[in-house]
């Protein structure tokens, strides 16, 4: 329910024209409010993730490069 209402005032916001709101939503989510409150809910959620993985990337090769070879 929270997520319909978030997608209701976010293409509220963005098209305040009652005619072209109705087309975006139909065209575009399909009809359903939740999409365009998870839309950039879950884009912020991957973002996060690939710093994390990006993070720990560096971290593995910089261990590997610092330490000594016989632990690995």
């Amino acid at each position: 329910m929270l997520y319909h209402l978030v997608g209701y005032i976010i293409l509220k916001l963005r098209y305040p024209n009652t005619e072209e709101h109705k087309k975006i939503l139909e065209e575009k989510y399909e009809g359903l409010y939740r999409d365009v409150a998870l839309q950039p809910i879950l884009k912020i959620i991957g973002v996060i993730f690939i710093i994390a993985l990006t993070a720990l990337l560096i971290a593995v090769i910089y261990g590997a490069f610092t330490h000594d070879a016989s632990i690995l």
